[in-house]
C-alpha cells in the first residue's frame, strides 16, 4: 500500500513537472537577433520615407509613425556585452507594444511574451510592462523585470524604474509624445539645438536628408 502511494505520488509529480516544461515552451517560433551596432541604430532613424514635420518655437516639431515591421526592427537588439545572440521580437497588438523574447529556464527553452504602453520619460520614449507570460503561463511582473536587469545595447536599455528606453538618438530630440495610434507607434518629438555639442552629436548621427535641409535652412541659416 505504501508503495502504492509512492509510485502514484511519484507519477503525479512528474505529470505536473511535464505540464509545466510543455506550458512555458516556446509558443512562437522567432529566429535569432542578429547583433546591433551603431551604424545599425543610426540608419534606423535616417531610412523612414515619410516624416511630417513643422517649425515651431521650440524647434523642429516631427511626427512619425512606426508600424509593426519597423517596430520588430526597433526592438531587435543585443547586449553589447554578450557574445551570445538572443531571439527577440516586436509587433503592436491591441492597442500594446509587443515583445517576444526565447529564453531558457534551467535548461529548458522557454519565450516571454512581454506587454508593454508607451509613455515619455526625461525627453526619450519609454515602455511601461503592463503584463508578461512565460510560454502560456501568466508571470509575475516583478520577475520579469529582474530577468531583464542589465539590459543595454545601442537602441534601448532600462531606467532605475525598470522601464525600457530608447536611448539611441541624439539629446538634441526631445520626445514629447508616444502613443498606439491606428495599429501603430505614434510618436512626436523636437529637435532642440541649444549647443555646439548638439551640433557636433547631429552631425555624428543619420537623420533623413529632408531634415538636414530644415535644420540648416530654419536653424543654421544658410
Amino acid at each position: 500500500m505504501k508503495r502504492s502511494i509512492i509510485y502514484l505520488t511519484i507519477l503525479c509529480l512528474l505529470l505536473l513537472v511535464g505540464t509545466i516544461i510543455l506550458l512555458i515552451r516556446p509558443v512562437e517560433k522567432i529566429d535569432p537577433t542578429p547583433r546591433a551596432n551603431k551604424e545599425v541604430a543610426s540608419h534606423f532613424w535616417s531610412s523612414f520615407n515619410e516624416i511630417n514635420f513643422e517649425l515651431t518655437n521650440e524647434g523642429i516639431y516631427i511626427e512619425q509613425f512606426i508600424d509593426s515591421d519597423r517596430l520588430n526592427q526597433l526592438v531587435q537588439i543585443s547586449d553589447d556585452n554578450g557574445p551570445s545572440q538572443m531571439a527577440i521580437q516586436g509587433s503592436i497588438e491591441a492597442g500594446k507594444v509587443i515583445i517576444i523574447a526565447n529564453s531558457k529556464l534551467l535548461a529548458f527553452p522557454t519565450q516571454y511574451r512581454l506587454s508593454y504602453t508607451p509613455s515619455i520619460k526625461d525627453g526619450r520614449m519609454a515602455l511601461t510592462l503592463e503584463e508578461a507570460k512565460i510560454g502560456r503561463l501568466p508571470l509575475p511582473i516583478n520577475i520579469v523585470k529582474s530577468r531583464l536587469a542589465g539590459l543595454k545595447g545601442h537602441l534601448i536599455e532600462k531606467d532605475v524604474d525598470e522601464d525600457l528606453v530608447f536611448t539611441g538618438t541624439p539629446r538634441a530630440f526631445v520626445f514629447q509624445e508616444a502613443k498606439i495610434q491606428d495599429e501603430s507607434l505614434f510618436i512626436g518629438f523636437h529637435i532642440k539645438i541649444t549647443s555646439l555639442n548638439d551640433l557636433i552629436e547631429l552631425g555624428s548621427f543619420m537623420i533623413p536628408e529632408q531634415i538636414i535641409q530644415v535644420i540648416r535652412k530654419h536653424v543654421l541659416g544658410f
